[in-house]
C-alpha cells in the first residue's frame, strides 16, 4: 500500500531490473491494489552479436550420435543419487548396442579370480565408452565391479568407479550392497569411504518429492567441451553451467585426468566460479587468459547474478540446485530442479549449447518460483505482527501478498516466535521480540546476543551468531578422503567439548592469527575460507554496533566491553546462551544406536562432518543425553544434525523453553536419597516439562532449584529488557554469580570439558587492528579509562 500511495501522489518511476523479476505480474498486482493507470517501458539486453542456440538433436548431430540421445544423457534418480550413470533400463537402440553383459563377466573373473588389476583398467574405459553397464554383475557370484573392490578392501578402485556412476545401494543376486559387504567383512577404510561418500554427497540431501530429477552424464559434456576445443580459436572461453558443486569438481577431474578425450594442461586453464571456494579464486573467472590458453569456467546458477562477459560458448545443463524448507518439522535440504525459461535466456552466448531438447525449453516456466514459499518466515511474521499495532496476524493479512506464502509455513512460524518468547501466547509483541526486530538476524539469533548480554559472554556469542548469520567457513571438499580429513580437522579444533559451534570459535581464532601473517595457504590447507571469515568479521561488527545503538553495550563503567566479556571464557556460560537461541532445536540421544529423535524425527543421526559424529564401527556413551543443533538436512532415508553442541540437562532446563510459559509441576512419589553427609532420607519426586516431549524427574529440592534459577534469570533478562544497561544491584549480581556457578559444576558432574581461551579478543573488527591477544581486553580497560569508545 505505500508503494501505491506513491505511485499515486507522486511523479514516479519505477525500475525493476533483473531476468528472473516478472515485471507485469507486479505491475498488474499494484493495479489490482488501487495505483492509476501506468505505462511499462522494456529495455531489452542489448546483443552485439547474432546468438546461435544449440539443442539436443544439434549436438547429437556434430557429435555423431545415433538414437535417443536423451535417454542416454539422463536418467531417472534413484536411491543411489550420483552422477554419471547411465540407466540400464533405457530400451533405446543407442544403449542396446553399447551393453555387453559377456563382456563384463569376463572382465569381472578375471579381477576376482585371477587378480588380474588390468581387467579393472579396461573395464574403466570400456565403461566410458559406454559398452559395459557400470553396474553389471558377475554371473556366479553376483557380485558387480564396486563389490569386488569392496571386498578386496581397495578404496582407490572403488573411488574411480563411484566417478563413473557406480551404485552403492545396487543390490547384487544375494540381496547385499556394497555398503553391507563392507561391514560384513569388516573393511573398515572401504566401509568408511562408502558411508561418507553415500551420506555427505550434496546430490543425496534432498527430499522425497524429488524422484523425477534426472542427473546428467558428465562425459557427455566432457566431450562437447574437446569438441568445441578441437574446432574453434583458443581465444574464444567456454561458460559451463551445471548444478552441484560436486558435478563442478567431478568434471574438472575428468579434463584432466581423462585418458580418451586427451586435454593439454599447458593449453587450457581451469577457474571454478562457485561460493564454496575462496574469494580469491573467483576473481579469476573476470581475467583474460593468457594468449594461446582457452579459460574455462565451470560454474552452477550463482553465475546468473554476474554479468560474465567474453565467453563465446556457453553450454547449458539447464538444472540447478534449490534449497527447499519443509515447515511441517522445519527440515531443510537441496534438490535439482529445471531452470526459469528466464534464466535459459540470460545464459545465451554466441553459441549456446542446451543440453535438453527444444520441446523441453518451451516447457519451462518462465520465472522461478517465489523464495517466500520455500524459507522460513519468522521475520516476516514478526515484522508484520509490529505492523499490525496489536491486532494478532493471521494468514488472511498475507493472502493479500503476491505471492502469499503456504499456511503451514505462517503456522509453524508464528509458533516458533512464541516458543522463543518474541510473541506471547495471543501472538502479541513482547518486549524482546521489540528488541529482535531491530537485528538484522534471525530472531533466535538476536535473542542470543541479549542472552549473552546478561551472561556476559557477548565475544564468542557474536562471532557463532556472525558464522550462522552468512554461512560454513570451511571449505567443502568432495573426495572423501578430503572429507575425513575435514572432519579430523574440526574434531581438533572443537577440543573435545562435543560442539560444532566450538570449531567456529576456534576456526576464527585461527583465521586472526594466519591473516595478520598473510599465510593464506595454511588457512586454505586447513580448510578454512579466508573470504568468508572477512565477511563474518564485519557481520560481527555490525552486530556490536547495533547493540551499542540499542544501549545493550555502553563505552564505559557497567555495560562496557569489558564487563560484558567477563565470563567469555565460560564455556558453560556460552551454552546457555547458546540453548536460549537454538531451542526448541534440540535432540535427545539414544546411546545404544548413537541415533538422535524429538517430537518431529523418530530416527536422526549427527553429519558425517559433525566434530560429534564418531567412526560408525563404534557408539561411545557421550556425557550427556541432550544436544541442541542449528538445522536438520533431510534427504527422505537419513536425516542429519548440522551445528550440534551437547549441553547439560540442568543448562537445557533453565535456558529452553518459551520464557511466558507457566511450568506445572507433578508429583510422582517418593524416593530415597543421599546426602552429603552419608545419611539418606526420602524426598518426594517431582517433574516438569519443557514442551510436549521433554520431561524432566528428580528429587524435589532438584526441581524447585532449577525452577528458582529459571525465574531468577528471567527477572533478570526482564529488567535489561525495560532499559538495557542498567546496572544490576548486589543481590542481583550475586544471582548472576550463582547461576555461572551452578552451570560450571552441572558441566564438571557430566565430564563435559572445560577449556579457556575462548574468549580470546578479537584481532579485527571491520579490517582495523583493535588488539592483539597478549593484550587480551586490558585493552579495553585503557579505553575505558579515557572515556572513549572501543
Amino acid at each position: 500500500m505505500c508503494l501505491v500511495n506513491l505511485m499515486n501522489n507522486f511523479e514516479f518511476k519505477l525500475i525493476l531490473m533483473g531476468g528472473e523479476i516478472d515485471a507485469e505480474g507486479l505491475l498488474a498486482f499494484l493495479k489490482e491494489s488501487g495505483a492509476d493507470d501506468f505505462g511499462l517501458i522494456h529495455v531489452q539486453q542489448h546483443m552485439t552479436f547474432f546468438p546461435k542456440i544449440f539443442y539436443l538433436d544439434d549436438i547429437n548431430k556434430f557429435l555423431g550420435k545415433q538414437g535417443n540421445l536423451e535417454s542416454c544423457i539422463y536418467q531417472t534418480e534413484t536411491k543411489s543419487n550420483f552422477s554419471c550413470v547411465l540407466d540400464t533400463s533405457e530400451t533405446c537402440d543407442c544403449c542396446k548396442l553399447n551393453r555387453s553383459g559377456h563382456l563384463a563377466n569376463q572382465l569381472l573373473r578375471r579381477f576376482l579370480l585371477q587378480d588380474d588389476y588390468d581387467a579393472f583398467n579396461e573395464f574403466v574405459d570400456f565403461v566410458l565408452r559406454h559398452e559395459v553397464d557400470v553396474n553389471g554383475t558377475h554371473k556366479d557370484t553376483g557380485l558387480t565391479f564396486l563389490m569386488a573392490c569392496t571386498l578386496k578392501g581397495m578404496v582407490s578402485h572403488m573411488r574411480r568407479l563411484i566417478a563413473i556412476g557406480a551404485e552403492i545401494m545396487f543390490k547384487g543376486i544375494n540381496g547385499l550392497t556394497a555398503l553391507d559387504i563392507a561391514k560384513e567383512t569388516r573393511q573398515p577404510a572401504a566401509f568408511t569411504y562408502l558411508y561418507l561418500q553415500l551420506t555427505t554427497s550434496s546430490t543425496t540431501e534432498t527430499t522425497a518429492i524429488t524422484h523425477d530429477v534426472k542427473l546428467v552424464d558428465l562425459y557427455f559434456i566432457l566431450e562437447l567441451i574437446h569438441y568445441i576445443h578441437s574446432t574453434s580459436p583458443p581465444d574464444e572461453a567456454i561458460l559451463v553451467f551445471l548444478s552441484s558443486y560436486d558435478e563442478i569438481v567431478t568434471l574438472k577431474e575428468m579434463i584432466f585426468r581423462g585418458k580418451e578425450y586427451h586435454f593439454d594442461s599447458q593449453s587450457i586453464v581451469i577457474s571454478i566460479f562457485h561460493v564454496n571456494i575462496p574469494c580469491g579464486d573467483e576473481r579469476a573467472i573476470f581475467e583474460d587468459a593468457a594468449r594461446e590458453l582457452r579459460k574455462i569456467v565451470l560454474t552452477t546458477d550463482v553465475a546468473d547474478t554476474v554479468q560474465l562477459k567474453n565467453f563465446s560458448h556457453v553450454i547449458d545443463l539447464g538444472y540447478a540446485e534449490e534449497r527447499i524448507y519443509n515447515p511441517k518439522n522445519t527440515a531443510t535440504g537441496n534438490r535439482k530442479v529445471r531452470i526459469s525459461k528466464s534464466a535459459a535466456e540470460d545464459r545465451v552466448r554466441l553459441n549456446t549449447y542446451r543440453i535438453y531438447e527444444r520441446k523441453t525449453f518451451e516447457n519451462l516456466s518462465l520465472y522461478r518460483k517465489p523464495e517466500i514459499g520455500q524459507c522460513p518466515l519468522q521475520e516476516i511474521c514478526l515484522f508484520a505482527t509490529s505492523l499490525m499495532n496489536g491486532v494478532d496476524v493471521s494468514v488472511e493479512f498475507f493472502s493479500d501478498f503476491l505471492s502469499p506464502p503456504p499456511t503451514i509455513s505462517l503456522t509453524r512460524s508464528l509458533e516458533e516466535l512464541v516458543s522463543i518468547g518474541a510473541l506471547d501466547k495471543a501472538r502479541m509483541m513482547t518486549p524482546l521480540g521489540c528488541y529482535l526486530l531491530d537485528f538484522p538476524v534471525e530472531p533466535r539469533l538476536g535473542k542470543a546476543l541479549i542472552y549473552a548480554v546478561m551472561l556476559r559472554c557477548l565475544d564468542p556469542i557474536l562471532t557463532i551468531v556472525a558464522c550462522l548469520t552468512h554461512r560454513d567457513p570451511f571449505i567443502t571438499p568432495v573426495r572423501p578422503e578430503d572429507k575425513i580429513r575435514l572432519r579430523r580437522r574440526k574434531l581438533q579444533l572443537s577440543r573435545n567439548t562435543y560442539s560444532d559451534h566450538m570449531t567456529l570459535l576456534q576456526a576464527f581464532q585461527e583465521w586472526e592469527n594466519e591473516a595478520d601473517s598473510c599465510d593464506i595457504g595454511t588457512l586454505c590447507k586447513n580448510y578454512i575460507s579466508p573470504g568468508t571469515f572477512d565477511m563474518i568479521c564485519a557481520i560481527r561488527t555490525d552486530l556490536l554496533g547495533q547493540l551499542r545503538a540499542l544501549g545493550f553495550v555502553r563505552c564505559k563503567g557497567f555495560g562496557n566491553i569489558k564487563d560484558l566479556n567477563c565470563n567469555s571464557h565460560n564455556w558453560s556460560v556460552v551454552k546457555a546462551a547458546m540453548i536460549g537461541a537454538l531451542y526448541p532445536n534440540v535432540m535427545k540421544i539414544n546411546q545404544s544406536s548413537f541415533s538422535l529423535s524429538n517430537n518431529e524425527f523418530k530416527l536422526a543421526r549427527f553429519h558425517p562432518l559433525s566434530c560429534i559424529g564418531k567412526d560408525p564401527f563404534e557408539y561411545p556413551i557421550l556425557p550427556s543425553p541432550w544436544v541442541v543443533y542449528d538445522e536438520v538436512n533431510q534427504n527422505g532415508v537419513i536425516d542429519f544434525c548440522k551445528g550440534c553442541t551437547l549441553v547439560s540437562p540442568f543448562a537445557l532446563a533453565v535456558f529452553g523453553g518459551s520464557p511466558t510459559y507457566e511450568y506445572k509441576f507433578e508429583h510422582h512419589g517418593t524416593m530415597e536419597v543421599t546426602a552429603q553427609n552419608g545419611q539418606a532420607y526420602v524426598e518426594d519426586v517431582l517433574s516438569f516439562k519443557l514442551n510436549e516431549w521433554i520431561e524432566f524427574r528428580g528429587p524435589r529440592i532438584d526441581i524447585e532449584l532449577v525452577n528458582l534459577v529459571r525465574e531468577k534469570f528471567q527477572r533478570l533478562i526482564q529488567k535489561q529488557l525495560r532499559k538495557p544497561g542498567t546496572m544490576l544491584t548486589q543481590t542481583e549480581e550475586k544471582d548472576l554469580q550463582t547461576i555461572t556457578l551452578i552451570l560450571t559444576t552441572e558441566d564438571r558432574a557430566s565430564d563435559l570439558a572445560q577449556i579457556d581461551g575462548i574468549g580470546q579478543w578479537p584481532r579485527f573488527a571491520g579490517g582495523s587492528l583493535l588488539s592483539s591477544p597478549c593484550q587480551g581486553f586490558k585493552m579495553a580497560t585503557t579505553c575505558d579509562s579515557n572515556g572513549t569508545e572501543e
